[in-house]
């Protein structure tokens, strides 16, 4: 069952897959390999209750099938007064490639010949069309990619 941690310092999220019987001080190694905050430096508050890392997550009711409890990871270092601020986390950046416009006159299309001139634009605006729509489908898988960041970091 996957258990979520919410980062308070940067608001990113992480999944851990945890067992109920699996310890707090394991999954404060997990996430010392995750993120910037060592071991010996997370509080891990769950429920307004700070999780002992001596203990199970089955004696906090984690993970839970029934409701969603949120695990919120905190910095003793980042809570001390005059200390510097944590690294901020990395955000992986999300690239797409936009198609490259079609060329406005390629020859070569049967209806190039057609005595209407309305007839020889429909391969143009074919062109547009198919540009338009692949253009649009790269910014919506871009924006796709985007949104599951920031579920991720909410």
């Amino acid at each position: 069952m996957p258990l979520q941690v919410l980062v308070a310092h940067s608001g990113k999220t992480y999944e851990l897959d945890c067992h109920s019987n699996t310890r707090i001080d394991v999954v404060q190694q997990a996430l010392a390999s995750l993120s910037v905050v060592s071991a010996q430096d997370q509080i891990l508050i769950c429920g307004g209750v700070k999780l002992d890392p001596a203990r199970s997550l089955k004696s906090y009711g984690l993970p839970s099938e029934q409701e969603t409890k949120h695990v919120f990871l905190y910095s003793k270092a980042g809570l001390k007064p005059g200390n510097p601020q944590l690294l901020d986390e990395d955000v992986p950046r999300v690239n797409f490639e936009v198609p490259i416009e079609p060329a406005i006159h390629q020859k070569g299309h049967p209806l190039d010949t057609a005595s209407s001139p309305l007839i020889r634009a429909m391969p143009f605006y074919e062109r547009q069309f198919k540009f338009h729509l692949q253009k649009g489908q790269a910014i919506w898988k871009a924006s796709q990619a985007r949104l599951e960041i920031c579920r991720r970091l909410i």
